[in-house]
């Protein structure tokens, strides 16, 4: 390591970080209260004690109800379990009730009982209404009253029961499509520690102290929506950003909460240690705090009051993320850490980059390949990019949606691997990074397993981290540099064969297309020009002078092949202007029968001419 003050970029880093740092906070908002969250609050106080409501809460409140074990989650690691209530609809009153019943009151199960209408009106088959009172209809009462009693009480029972279970199942899975939906927009916490703080000088703080990432995870086919550690972790942490500097205590530190977070675990609601910090933390801001373990919210006071009330929080992403980064960056450089190249880069004014200094540790360089790998389609511009990327050490690529980025980056990253780089490909949205995930599979799905997913921080994602790195382990025990080498041999000389094939393709399409933008002598003639100039003049003259294939029989003449060009000097005087010229016309199909001799002679004339 070395000694801060000794080394000037280490300094540069340092004054650097701590930029970005006052930054960073200048530009957060701070939210002094839930209340001011996107959506409500739940707190887990307030859910239903039932079996299909099962929350690692009651471990610390005695297990309710004579110590039910079934209202403990299933799992270790899930704080808060919750099945999709079967709510049945109200019973149907008879044909004969119905018309007098209330219809909307019949399925509010909150009520007494649904009312009786005082009157009615009926109509007779000629579309006139005649109005009918209750007290003149005495046997509807003795219905009604018998329906109340015997159906409609005992499902409004029923129904008292499960409806806040369903109200928390709904409210549960609109969290569950928000996070699905904006997930790089909110974040899903655990929170403890509710400080309520409504001093004279201004200060007005409704904000939970202790808070730890969640996920939430919803099981379509049997109707269970679980919220539960975040895929890496709950990541306990203690929250003062909505306190001013001056009034946050200073008997804690960042090893207090380092500690709380390594004695519990994913088991969040352990009492002793959670009642212990918070209570050392609102007893050290004030000589008036108080601390409660009471699940219910606290009153807002002019000194903290602080109340266990855990909660589930759906809030919107801050830049708290950068905050901790630049801070831990902070605390690396300043305890004498080496310095990362790309760092040196920044702080470091270089008048050329040297594209060896920052290579990957396989000891690859995009730079030192001559080859360009992509295995789909590419532009110029494409290939423009490999080659900035060789003399520079970032390179910029902007387009709208739809021109082709996504294909692009799959090309580069298999460029890349393919010349022994390590590729991290990183997006604002989950969603962004789950194009190119497909892309890979689906175009170039030989490189897919090598992708070390992390798209979100819940379970599944986890799992699929998981996954993928076990599969590279997989392909990495298995791995056999000899047959490695033999593929790599065997693929080079599939690619020289395919570079030979497209060159002599190419020479041939190009002597093709000379052959056809060659100009061609008087040899036929008055024919001349390029081969597709003769076949157009021709084309032209096939209305006049068809006949002649016909008079002959329709097959073609020897002498009239390429190879006896020479026979066509012999029959100029056939052709249009000579026959024009000499007030010739068009011969008579049936003195013909002498074409053959007359054929002959003329080409043993013009042979002998040549």
């Amino acid at each position: 390591m070395t000694e801060p003050g000794t080394d000037p970029d280490r300094e540069k880093g340092i004054s650097l970080y701590k930029f970005l740092l006052e930054l960073t906070r200048l530009r957060t908002r701070v939210v002094h209260s839930i209340d001011d969250y996107p959506t409500r609050t739940i707190f887990l106080g307030d859910v239903p004690i039932d079996h299909r409501c099962r929350s690692g809460l009651w471990v610390r409140e005695g297990l309710p109800e004579d110590g039910r074990q079934d209202l403990l989650p299933r799992a270790d690691d899930c704080w808060l379990e919750v099945d999709k209530p079967d709510l049945a609809p109200p019973p149907k009153p008879s044909e004969s009730l119905r018309p007098w019943i209330v219809e909307e009151q019949l399925h509010d199960s909150k009520l007494d009982f649904p009312e009786l209408r005082a009157e009615r009106l009926l109509l007779d088959e000629n579309g006139d209404a005649t109005t009918i009172e209750l007290s003149n209809e005495p046997g509807v009462e003795d219905d009604w009253n018998h329906f109340v009693e015997e159906e409609w009480w005992p499902w409004a029972a029923r129904d008292r029961r499960l409806r806040p279970l369903q109200d928390l199942y709904a409210k549960l899975f609109s969290i569950h499509q928000a996070l699905g939906l904006e997930g790089e927009r909110y974040e899903l916490l655990v929170g403890q520690g509710l400080l309520a703080w409504k001093s004279a000088g201004g200060l007005d703080v409704k904000r939970h102290l202790l808070v730890a990432s969640a996920a939430i995870q919803h099981d379509a086919d049997r109707g269970i929506i679980t919220v539960g550690p975040a895929g890496d972790g709950p990541d306990l942490r203690l929250e003062e950003e909505m306190v001013p500097p001056e009034q946050r205590p200073s008997v804690l530190g960042r090893g207090d909460v380092d500690d709380l977070r390594q004695s519990v675990g994913d088991q969040i609601f352990t009492p002793v240690p959670v009642d212990r910090l918070l209570r050392t933390w609102v007893q050290d801001a004030d000589a008036a705090g108080q601390y409660s373990e009471s699940l219910s919210p606290p009153p807002r006071s002019a000194e903290p009051i602080v109340h266990l009330a855990p909660a589930l929080v759906l809030r919107e992403r801050t830049d708290r993320s950068f905050l901790r980064a630049f801070e831990e960056i902070l605390e690396q450089l300043e305890a004498g850490e080496p310095v990362p190249e790309g760092l040196k880069r920044f702080v470091t004014a270089a008048d050329a980059w040297n594209p060896g200094s920052g290579g990957s540790p396989s000891g690859g360089s995009a730079a030192g390949s001559s080859e360009i790998y992509f295995p789909l389609p590419a532009n110029a511009e494409q290939r423009e990019i490999v080659d900035r990327l060789g003399r520079r050490p970032g390179v910029l690529v902007q387009g709208p949606p739809g021109t082709g980025k996504s294909h692009t980056i799959v090309n580069l990253i298999c460029h890349l691997l393919a010349t022994g780089q390590r590729v991290l490909v990183t997006s604002h949205t989950a969603r962004a990074l789950a194009v190119i995930q497909r892309l890979l599979q689906k175009r170039v799905a030989v490189i897919a397993p090598l992708a070390v997913v992390a798209m979100g921080n819940d379970r599944d994602s986890l799992e699929a981290m998981e996954g993928s790195v076990q599969g590279i382990t997989s392909r990495q025990n298995s791995w056999d540099p000899r047959v490695a080498q033999r593929t790599i041999e065997s693929q080079v000389e599939r690619l020289d064969e395919a570079r030979r094939l497209k060159a002599s393709t190419l020479t041939r399409l190009r002597e093709l297309r000379e052959q056809e933008t060659l100009r061609q002598g008087l040899r036929f003639g008055s024919y001349s020009g390029t081969l597709g100039q003769i076949a157009s003049q021709l084309r032209s003259e096939e209305e006049e002078l068809g006949w002649l294939a016909e008079a002959v029989g329709g097959e073609a003449s020897p002498l009239l092949a390429p190879q006896s060009s020479a026979g066509f000097s012999g029959f100029s005087a056939l052709q249009p202007s000579t026959l024009q010229k000499r007030g010739g016309s068009k011969p008579q199909t049936l003195r013909l029968s002498r074409a053959p001799r007359i054929c002959r002679d003329s080409l043993n004339s013009s042979k002998k001419l040549s």
